[in-house]
């Protein structure tokens, strides 16, 4: 068998101890005492070594090119502000955050690289103020600000001059902020950030023996160490010059050594040498010595470092890892060991650093970075070792175990046979009971699926395919059980899959395919209870996978696949109970493999698919599943240890839960070297309260009492973000948008646009844990956390509406966060709402104005319209009336002409009579001048013409305002169409009169004399027409 070590999380560092064989010791019967006390001595000594070499068996985990380091050999270390690893190779700086490697170089030929440059990073410094300093083997210093993405290379930087294209070998801080730097064969250079000025020291003009500085130091007084290559160390004196400390003493070691590490501690100055070992400088009395231990600490000390304990933890350039305790003067040694995978991997050791959680960084020469977490469970591994002959996939496969009353671990296995274990001893298991076929008398058969030890204190062996076999210590003879269907008694099924013995020593058997076997302890035969369609309260399934008998004496059987059987004894028949979809109390899952009763009296059914249950009585169950922290829903073991945690073997690995806190503690083995899936009911307490569980991969250990602590809360941070699967850097970046202003670590808003439709976020903690479950949530979006798969560090989102979120990621409490501003599109912008809202009611606005002009316009055509057609029915009125006046005045003008004719013929002929007529006739010649000469005519006529033919009145006096009354007679008798003989009669003058009137009219009228008097007079009369 070996012995490793297995690493788990949320647990404590276990130091695992190789066993160490002891030779037999051979010697005459006639030898004395003192041959026997030098045997007893003896036997101490190698006791005492076998406990050195067990303290050895320090565990680690590796990180190398595999898991995409850029190289196997670290030069340096540092953890930085934010969580972050960094590591110093010969092929680049690598950043690591737990779960990948970014790597930071730029070939040493490209001497044109404005930001990080070089290939060979050999220290590392991060100042006070979060300044990142990293140098190199052949291109000076790069350093990046705090909240920058990118690095900034310092070798044109004058005040950098005097080291320029030497090895930077050290960096380090003094308490005034000053910045300290060492190079192979350039001396020391101090350089002061704020002023951007530096000093030089070498020893052509310092004090310094050599210039190949290669640790720098200051200790509580202010005072600065420097060690560099050859004897002593040198001391910075008031005056800017080093001297040596101490003193050269001849045929002393005086520290000498090419390479050289410093510690402080306290007033303690502890010097690490590649040559002369370990030594310790009291910085109060300036004496030094050399550290001597036994066994010796190693010549070749690459580095120093102190852990939380107060030990000085040294890497050597080939003894592996020592750790010296000052108080006792003992050196433990931790060295690579082959077939030992959490071993060192190499014992060649560069550089060392401890994480704010305490873990143990370990740079190594071609062997990656080695980790120790000290708050990590490391659980015993065993493989069970067969005889010569058996192939190992026989033995390596434990199905069952059981401790004996004696303290004897029995452990049945998947074709191997029975081992033996003692807990006690540090020894191998080893093999008991196989079957030989040649011997009717051995087990039954090499696959044994369980083993139970009876009131007597015999083992029961149940056997795949080959029946029961029981062993009694007091004879040393098995005694077989088969199933013969022949002969009434005999077990039911040669299947046998598990066994519980009730008070009265009847031993129940689980069989696969025969039901349930009881053995009656009086008349060593067998009672069945199988399936019978015909008998109520048979069992429903002939698949037993479980049996078990409670603290009551109560039986309980699991089947295969149809639920949970309960015995009634006093009704002689089993309850059963199963799934019901519809019914959340049922049982979660009918697959039962296993039924434990812990010391409360709580039972508990493990099911393969769906988790754990408790009995609540009255056939009713609650279910425990992943969402409550359970690791899988295939629950394979149960047993309690001796605080009252239940360890459930599963097939992802091992958790254990508290029924009281409800709390769970989980150890995943999927991703280790030593992987084991726990085979059904393989899980017991040992007496010591060591939990052991039994898979495919042999067995594992731990003891839980030496479980430690929570670790410290890890830090959370948000790593990277990636938009289209490209990384996002402050500043301009995709497509030119700005989506950081400060680094990812410390941005507190990230600001996407809408056309962003696929964004992820990138997170880790400082557990450095790849198999850690992260919460995470983007508030605004969806306020419910949502737990990641183990070792999902990364939130991806797709088609987020513009808007602010707030994303939060989580472990174990810490929280993560970060704000972020996902803009509309132009057209969704407040603004341009605002201004679509206003063009759009002004829109509105000039809609209505135009629609209501158009109506106006509209309104007043028609307006316009009925006003004309009123003008034209009052113009066809007044036409109408006008023509009826100038017919009843052409009429009685035409009368009056008529008569006036009249009158003046008589007159005429009245006159011609003779002279001296009586006066009567006289008389009726004045009458008839009085007639003539009236004015009532042109009274009327002056009416006409002011009232009734206004229009045509005003029309000519406003082009023509000299006419006289005689010049518009005149123009209404021409207006009339009358004709120059009716106008004489009515105007009583001669028709030439007449003619002589209208030529005065004309000229009056300022007509040529060819114009046409009637024509002009008439082209007054449109207007009253309408148009």
């Amino acid at each position: 068998m070996t012995v490793t070590s297995l690493r788990l999380w949320r647990g404590k560092s276990l130091p695992l101890f190789a066993s160490s064989s002891l030779s037999a010791l051979a010697g005459r019967p006639a030898q004395a005492g003192r041959r026997l006390f030098a045997l007893i001595l003896c036997l101490w000594l190698m006791a005492d070594l076998a406990a050195q070499q067990r303290k050895a068996e320090l565990p680690f985990a590796h990180l190398t090119i595999r898991d995409r380091l850029s190289h196997n050999t670290v030069y340096c270390l540092l953890q930085d502000q934010y969580g972050y690893i960094w590591a110093g190779t010969p092929h680049g700086l690598n950043r690591y955050d737990g779960y990948d490697f970014r790597l930071f170089r730029t070939p040493a030929r490209d001497s044109d690289s404005a930001g990080f440059r070089g290939t060979t990073i050999t220290s590392l410094l991060e100042d006070h103020a979060g300044r990142l300093w990293v140098g190199t083997a052949q291109n000076g210093l790069n350093v990046r600000l705090p909240r920058a993405s990118q690095f900034e290379n310092l070798k044109q930087d004058t005040a950098f001059a005097p080291i320029r294209g030497y090895h930077i070998s050290a960096l380090y801080e003094d308490a005034e902020g000053l910045i300290w730097i060492g190079t192979i064969e350039g001396g020391l250079l101090r350089y002061d950030p704020l002023r951007k000025r530096s000093v030089h020291y070498n020893a052509a003009r310092s004090g310094l023996s050599n210039d190949l500085v290669f640790d720098i130091i200051q200790d509580r007084q202010g005072r600065v160490w420097v060690a560099t290559a050859g004897v002593g160390l040198h001391l910075l004196q008031p005056d800017g010059r080093f001297a040596l400390v101490p003193e050269t003493v001849a045929g002393a070691d005086n520290l000498a050594g090419y390479h050289k590490s410093l510690l402080l501690d306290g007033d303690s100055l502890w010097v690490g040498t590649e040559g002369s070992g370990l030594y310790g400088l009291d910085l109060r009395s300036m004496a030094c010595g050399r550290i001597r231990t036994s066994p010796p600490i190693s010549e070749g000390i690459r580095d120093l470092h102190m852990d939380s304990a107060g030990h000085i933890v040294i890497a050597t350039a080939g003894d592996g890892l020592q750790v010296y305790q000052p108080a006792s003067n003992q050196l433990d040694i931790y060295t690579s060991r082959r077939g030992q995978p959490h071993s060192l991997n190499t014992d060649a050791l560069l550089c060392l650093m401890t994480d704010r959680s305490d873990n143990l960084w370990v740079g190594t020469y071609n062997g990656g970075i080695n980790v120790h977490w000290p708050h990590q469970a490391w659980f015993e591994h065993m493989i069970p070792q067969g005889q010569p002959g058996q192939q190992p996939a026989q033995t390596r496969s434990v199905l069952s175990l059981m401790q004996s009353r004696s303290g004897t671990v029995w452990m049945g296995t998947d074709g191997g046979g029975v081992f033996q274990w003692d807990p006690q001893d540090a020894s191998l298991p080893v093999p008991q009971f196989v079957h030989d076929p040649g011997n009717p008398a051995s087990l039954a058969g090499n696959v044994v699926k369980s083993l139970l030890e009876d009131q007597k204190g015999r083992i029961w062996m149940g056997t795949f395919s080959e029946g029961l076999s029981r062993y009694d210590p007091a004879t040393n003879r098995f005694t077989h059980f088969r199933h013969a269907y022949w002969q009434p008694g005999s077990l039911s099924g040669n299947n046998v899959w598990s066994m519980a013995e009730r008070q009265n020593g009847a031993i129940w058997i689980a069989t696969l395919g025969g039901g349930i076997s009881v053995w009656d302890p009086r008349t060593e035969r067998f009672r069945v209870h199988t399936t019978d369609p015909q008998i109520p309260g048979s069992l429903i399934d002939p698949n037993i996978a479980v049996v078990f008998v409670d603290q009551a004496d109560q039986v309980w059987a699991g089947s295969l696949s149809r639920g949970l059987e309960r015995w009634d004894p006093d009704r002689q028949i089993f309850i059963h109970h199963q799934h019901d979809p519809a019914d959340s109390l049922s049982l979660s899952d009918d697959a039962v493999r296993v039924i434990f009763q812990d010391r409360r009296g709580d039972l508990w059914i493990g099911t393969e698919g769906g988790g754990l249950n408790r009995w609540l009585g009255g056939g009713q169950f609650e279910r425990i599943g992943t969402r409550e922290g359970l690791l899988d829903l295939n629950v394979m073991g149960i047993s309690e240890d001796q605080e009252g945690w239940l360890w459930l073997s599963t097939y992802e690995g091992l958790t254990r839960f508290h029924p009281e806190t409800r709390t769970f503690q989980s150890f995943d083995f999927r991703s280790e070297v030593n992987t084991n899936q726990f085979n059904q009911l393989a899980l017991i307490t040992l007496r010591d309260g060591r939990i052991m569980g039994g898979g495919i991969e042999g067995v594992h250990t731990i003891s839980p009492h030496r479980l430690a602590k929570a670790p410290p809360a890890p830090r959370v941070f948000l790593t990277d973000l990636q938009v289209f699967n490209q990384r996002i850097e402050p500043g301009p970046s995709l497509n030119d948008n700005v989506y950081l202003k400060k680094r990812i670590e410390v941005a507190d808003t990230i600001f996407l646009d809408h056309a962003d439709q696929a964004f992820t976020l990138f997170f880790a903690s400082t557990r450095y844990d790849a198999r850690s479950q992260f919460s995470y949530r983007m508030r605004g979006f969806n306020d419910d956390w949502q737990l990641g798969s183990p070792g999902q560090n990364r939130a991806t989102y797709t088609d987020l509406p513009p808007g602010s979120y707030h994303f939060e990621v989580s472990l174990d409490g810490e929280i993560a966060a970060v704000m972020l501003r996902i803009s509309p599109p132009f057209w969704e912008t407040f603004w341009f709402r605002v201004l679509m809202t206003l063009l759009g009611l002004s829109i509105i606005g000039l809609s209505m104005a135009i629609m209501v002009r158009r109506r106006e316009q509209q309104h007043e055509q028609e307006l316009l319209v009925a006003n004309a057609k009123i003008l034209a029915l009052e113009n066809e009125q007044l036409n109408n009336t006008l023509k009826t006046q100038n017919a009843k005045l052409m009429s009685s003008s035409a009368q009056a002409a008529q008569k006036n004719e009249l009158i003046s013929a008589l007159k005429d002929q009245l006159q011609s009579l003779p002279v001296g007529a009586p006066d009567r006739l006289k008389s009726i010649l004045d009458t008839m001048d009085r007639e003539l000469k009236g004015e009532k005519y042109w009274e009327e006529f002056d009416f006409y013409m002011h009232h009734v033919d206004k229009a045509f009145t005003q029309a000519i006096l406003a082009r023509h305002p000299d006419l006289t009354q005689n010049d518009l007679r005149i123009c209404l008798l021409i207006r009339l169409n009358l004709t120059t003989k009716e106008t004489a009669a009515l105007l009583n003058i001669t028709p030439r009169g007449v003619e002589q009137s209208r030529y005065r009219l004309k000229k009056r009228l300022n007509l040529p004399r060819e114009a046409d008097l009637r024509q002009y007079i008439h082209g007054f009369d449109q207007p009253t027409d309408g148009s």
